[in-house]
This record gives C-alpha cells, structure tokens and sequence, in this order.
C-alpha cells in the first residue's frame, strides 16, 4: 500500500480541483479552491473525533468535520511518546482494531458533499460570501478524498470505476475542471468495459458528453452521435433513448426508435421537444405548422398507460400544445386547450400525482441480459422490474405558476370584457412565483444547481410582471402598468447577466409604449428607433424572431406619431417597406390588424381604394382574434374617414358601433374619440341636444387623459 501520509500530493490534489473559468451566477463564482481552506485528506487519517455540520440555512457558517483515527504504525497518534507508559503489544492490538482507510475517505468525502449540499439552497438565496467559501472549502476537501482514494490504493475495478463516476460528477456538478473530468470519465469508460459492466459504461458516457458539450458544443454533440451508433448497434434500447434525446437533432430517430419498441412515453417526450425546437427556430407559417404536427404525435400517444401515468409529462404536452395555439394567435383554439390544461393540472393536484421535486420516470423497453443498476439515477428499475428512465423538469409548484402564466396569456386578448380575467391569473401566477423564489430547499443539492433554478424563478417571475403590464396597457392602466414595469427593471438588476436579451428587448419597447401612452412622443420615438428596435438595422437572417416582431411594432407605433408631420414622406415610404415582407402575411393575426391598420391611416388621401381594403383586412383580422382594442381603433378609425360629415343612418350606425367598441375595451383615449365622432355625427343631424351631452361625456374622459394627449387637436390626429 502507498504510503497515507503524502501530504504534498494531496496538496497538489486540491489545487487541482480550483474551479477555473466564468461565473455560473451573478456573485455565485467558483474559485480556486486552493486558497480557501480546504483540510487535506491524508491529515483527516490522524485522529478520530467527529465533529458536526451545521446549516447555514438557519444563519449560523458551516463547522467543517475534524476526525481523530489511530496512527496505522503505532498505538494511538494522540498519546505523547515522550510522557506515555510502556504498553503491551499485545494489550494494544486488543484495543486498536485494524482500519479500512479506503472506506475511511469515502465516507468522508460523502460527508463532505452531504454538508455542502445539505446548505446549497440557503446559501444561493441568501449569497453570503463567508459560507459560500466553506461550502467551497467541503467540496475541494471531499474531492480530495477521493482522488486520494483512487491514487494511494489498489481498488477492486468494479469499486474504481463507480469512485470515478463519482468524482467525475461532482467535479462536472461544482467546478470548471473539465479536464480532470474527463480523465477521470476516461478511465473509469475503460474499467467498466473490461468488466461488461455496460449499465456503468453508459453512465459514464452519457455524463462525458454532458462534459464535452459543456467544452465544445460541437465536440459533444459529435460523441453522441458515436455513442447513439453503439448502444442501437449493440440494442441498448434504454440507454439508445437516454442518448438521442440529449442530440436534440435526433429527434426523429427518438421516435422512430420508440414506436420500433413499443416506447409511447419516450416517443411523447421526442415529440414535444421537437414541437419546442420549431417554435424557437421560427414564429413562420411553415415553423408553426411543423410544430403542430409534431404536438399531434405526442397527443396521440397520450392515450397509451405509459403516457397517462406521467402526470409531468401529460402537463409538459398541454403546456407545449398551448404553445403552439398561441404563437398562431387562435383564441377559440387557445381557449379550448387551456380549459383542457387546466382541468389537468387540477386533477393532478387534487390527486397529488405531480410529485414534490423536478423529477418523473418513463417506462422504456427491457434490454436481455441487462439489469439497470442505481448509480447516476439516469436508468432505474421499478419494484415489478420495469426499466425506467428518468427525467429532470421543473419543479411540481413551478408547473402551476407556468399554467396560470399561459392561462393569464391565453386570455389577455379579452381582459377588458370578461372581468380582468387576465389580471387575476397573472397576479395569481406572481403570487406563487413569490414564494418560490424565497423558497429555501431541504434536500441537499449543490450551490450552483440552486443558484441556477433561483435564476430561473426570478427570470418566469420578470416576465410574469411584464405580461401583467401588456395586458394593463390593454385597458390603458398606465401608471399600473408602469408599476410593473419597475418591477421588472428590479428583477432584471437582480438576474444581471442571466437576463435574457429578450427581456430587455421587451422592457425597451413597453417603456417606448408608455411614454407614447403619457403623450412623450419625443421620448417614445427615441426609444422605437434605437438601434436595439430600429426595422432598418434588423438582419432577418440573424435576427431572434422577438426582436424582429419588437421591431415592426415599433415602426407600427412610429409611424402612427409621425404621419402627420411635415416632410415624413420618405421616412414612412422606407419603414412601409421593411414592414412589408414581416408583417404582410404574419401567421399571428393581432400584427396583421395592427399592420393593416397602420396602412390604411398612412396612406395617401387619392388611395380609397387600398384606404378600404386595408380596413377590411384588419377588422376580419381583429374580429377573429378578439383584440377589442385593435376592433375599436379600426372601426372609429373607419367612422372617421369614409362617414365624417355625412348626413344619414349609415354614418351614425357607424359611429355608434365604435363608440360602443371603445367602451367594452375600457380603452379611454377611444372612448373620448369615439364619442367625439358619433357627436358630430348626431349634430349633423339636428340632434344637438344628444350630441351636446355625448361630446360632454367625451370631455370628461378625456379630462383623465394624461396632460400632453389632452392637447392632441382631433382624436385619430389630422389627416
């Protein structure tokens, strides 16, 4: 045996293991481990008196463990040999018992892990720098067991391998050290294929390519595809779906290999992440289209046992399905699924069938000779011997705020009319967010698996707050809605680089709408051409499909401001057609009417022709989709145009139905223009005494208008 006490190796061990490399959150870093600390495994072998851990979760640092063992060449190690008394041998072998230190540091190292763990979600939430360097401190310490158990004795090969999945992991779990990783990943993949042992193999490739990709997202996407080829080749079929479904661009062979073995979960799984993929890569007709059809595949397996008794994974297909509804902007559609949704979250809940963590099980098909042992928890088996695999998702309460946030969105479009049904859901989905986001985890998990998922809740709770402000904008709620707005900037000074540029994206435009909103149409202009939002300075080769959205309702929105000014003739002749090719045939029919309509206010007075045809397009538009705003801008619009001084029943018909559309979309600044409209339409008519006290109605909304729209000369703005 190589001798214990090399404590200069072991130094060098944890040197080593310093974490190398970029921050994974704002101030949660990883350092070299080296200087913070760390209890050097071959001196734990010198005593043996166990201390305690304690959490920090409850405000108190973290004790490290300090162990007193006997001396493995002499009696025991704390007696002084200057001032001891002469002991028999024989009376001291009675007392000492041999030790097995290799179990000694294994167990150690676990302890270690354990207490780190055990403190890693209190200390993502609260980030307080001196326990965040203890919880470093135990993890480079129990790496250091490790490695020194591997270095300092002969093991089993069987033992070493699964030593060496093990500190693999937790270096790809805790550190940057990619390198040591997949040494260690190497060696262990070797170990495992002399003993046939290809449950282990598996384990080890599978977590090499999570490695790799971390490194080079290419050079891990290219060893699964080696790896997708062995295990089909040699019909590892569980560990042939464990591996596909991490190459995102073999989905289809998911599925094909899933219906060749009967595997209906795993073929809902394939299907809904091909149905994500297409909606990310495009908002095109084709991209929606291709989504549907591959949403379609995974309901159709929902009638199979396997699919019904993964209550996440029903809930991931509702979620996805309701998804693709949306981006096509179909209200009857989108209203239908989400019922459906919701009806399934709730029978879940009553039921309790989602669980309590982010994980859930699939059955997949058994493989001969092959019996699945727990190691990493990517393949397991059941009490009745089916294979299973298991998954990672959200977290179950993160599943019920997602469903009321995509409740919330669904029915936005008609929050003026069925009693802020938006709002409440929306307000109701922040509710729970709150509470997720101090949520403190009992379970031990890693510091950077903590921090990562309170990114992730603080980034849903940021956009659920930005959502509840568009649909406020919807009933020009504007200092509500400037409210959350705040709101949002806050979280995003929180997330700081974890902010998606989305985000911001989103954030920059609504600003841009409520200062347009406040009459600061200086200010809104400013914001609408920067270059972040500018149409003239979008590649739509490159350009994420938001930010192309972002920017043709920006130019909308400019063009509305500066129609009317003098010597804007060209800049409206360019932005039109950057608009064109966008927004001309948009799946989503809310951007058609806006679209639409914005043509038809722009357009040359001698053009009736297009003038008409453009309103018509948007009205049918507005009409399917439900936008009340966008129905009740088009139809005063429409009043003001073709009936403004006409004399007879059509014009007042007219004038009456936007009125009474501005009033059901709560929309103020069109409810005063509307009224001003059907005013005169009845003055024309001889009916002063009734127009006198429609416009008088008109005058005092407008009264609540903020300043600067109060000093707008006509309600559309001149012609």
């Amino acid at each position: 045996m190589a001798n214990p006490y090399a404590a200069d190796d072991a130094h060098r061990v944890v040197q080593r293991n310093g974490y190398q490399g970029s921050s994974s959150h704002k101030t949660i870093s990883r350092p070299d481990y080296a200087g913070t600390g760390y209890v050097n495994p071959m001196h734990l072998v010198k005593n043996r008196e166990v201390g305690h851990y304690r959490n920090s979760a409850e405000g108190r640092p973290l004790q490290s463990v300090q162990v007193v063992i006997p001396s493995p060449h002499r009696g025991v190690s704390t007696i002084n040999p200057k001032t001891a008394t002469p002991v028999s041998h024989s009376a001291s072998a009675s007392v000492v018992p041999p030790l097995d230190y290799q179990l000694l540091l294994l167990s150690l190292a676990e302890e270690y892990f354990a207490a780190a763990g055990g403190a890693g979600s209190a200390l993502a939430l609260l980030q307080r720098q001196p326990d965040i360097l203890e919880y470093q401190r135990l993890v480079a310490t129990g790496l250091s067991c490790l490695e020194a158990s591997l270095k300092y004795w002969r093991l089993p090969p069987l033992l070493e391998a699964s030593i060496q999945l093990r500190y693999a992991t937790v270096l790809h779990e805790e550190t940057d050290n990619l390198d040591d990783a997949e040494e260690a990943l190497s060696k262990g993949i070797v170990l495992s294929g002399r003993l046939q042992d290809f449950d282990l193999k598996y384990n080890m490739q599978h977590l090499l390519a999570r490695v790799l990709y971390r490194g080079n997202a290419r050079a891990g996407l290219k060893y699964l595809d080696k790896l997708i080829e062995d295990v089909e080749a040699y019909q590892h079929v569980p560990w042939a779906h464990q591996e596909v479904i991490s190459a995102l661009n073999q989905l289809h062979s998911i599925f094909a290999t899933s219906q060749k073995h009967s595997d209906a979960a795993v073929g809902a799984i394939a299907s809904s992440l091909e149905a994500l993929i297409h909606l990310q890569e495009s908002d095109s007709a084709e991209s929606i289209e291709q989504a549907q059809r591959a949403i379609a595949l995974a309901r159709r397996s929902q009638l199979d046992r396997a699919v019904g008794d993964a209550p996440k994974l029903v809930a991931m297909i509702h979620f996805v399905d309701l998804c693709c509804t949306l981006r096509r902007f179909e209200p009857s559609q989108a209203t239908a699924k989400m019922q459906a949704m919701q009806a399934t979250l709730d029978a879940l809940r009553q039921g309790s069938l989602l669980g309590d963590d982010n994980s859930f099980s699939i059955p997949i098909g058994h493989t001969a000779g092959m019996e699945p042992r727990s190691r990493n928890g990517v393949i397991s088996s059941s009490s009745d011997g089916t294979q299973l695999l298991n998954l990672d998702w959200i977290p179950t309460q993160d599943i019920y705020s997602l469903g009321f946030l995509l409740s919330g969105i669904c029915v936005a479009h008609k929050n003026t009319s069925d009693g802020q049904k938006s709002e409440s859901m929306l307000h109701e989905a922040i509710r729970l967010q709150k509470k997720l986001v101090e949520e403190v985890v009992a379970a031990p998990q890693s510091i950077f698996v903590a921090a990562s998922r309170h990114s992730c809740r603080l980034l849903l709770k940021a956009f659920m707050h930005l959502h509840l402000a568009f649909v406020l904008c919807t009933r020009t709620a504007w200092l509500l809605a400037d409210e959350q707005l705040q709101q949002v900037k806050a979280l995003m000074l929180v997330l700081g680089l974890h902010a998606l540029d989305d985000l911001n994206l989103s954030v920059q435009y609504l600003e841009g709408v409520i200062q347009q909103a406040a009459g600061n149409l200086e200010s809104s202009l400013t914001i609408f051409q920067s270059p972040s939002l500018a149409i003239a300075q979008i590649n739509r080769l490159t350009a994420s499909q938001l930010r192309m959205e972002l920017a043709s309702l920006s130019a909308l929105n400019t063009l509305l401001i500066i129609r009317s000014r003098p010597h804007s003739f060209n800049t409206i002749s360019s932005m039109l057609d950057y608009l064109e090719p966008i927004c001309a045939n948009h799946p989503n029919k809310a951007i058609l009417t806006a679209y639409n309509f914005v043509i038809a206010t722009v357009s040359a007075p001698e053009s009736i022709v297009r003038t008409k045809q453009c309103l018509q397009y948007a009205l049918q538009a507005a009409k399917f989709c439900g936008n009340k705003q966008l129905l009740c801008m088009t139809l005063s619009f429409l009043s003001w145009k073709f009936f403004r001084g006409v004399l007879g029943d059509q014009a007042e018909k007219s004038a009456r139905t936007s009125h009474q559309s501005a009033k059901m979309a709560m929309d103020r600044l069109w409810m005063s223009v509307s009224a001003g409209i059907l005013g005169d339409a009845l003055e024309i008519q001889g009916r002063g005494k009734e127009a006198e006290a429609v416009k008088q109605e008109g005058r005092i909304i407008a009264a609540g208008l903020p300043p600067a729209v109060q000093r707008v000369e006509t309600a559309i703005g001149r012609a």
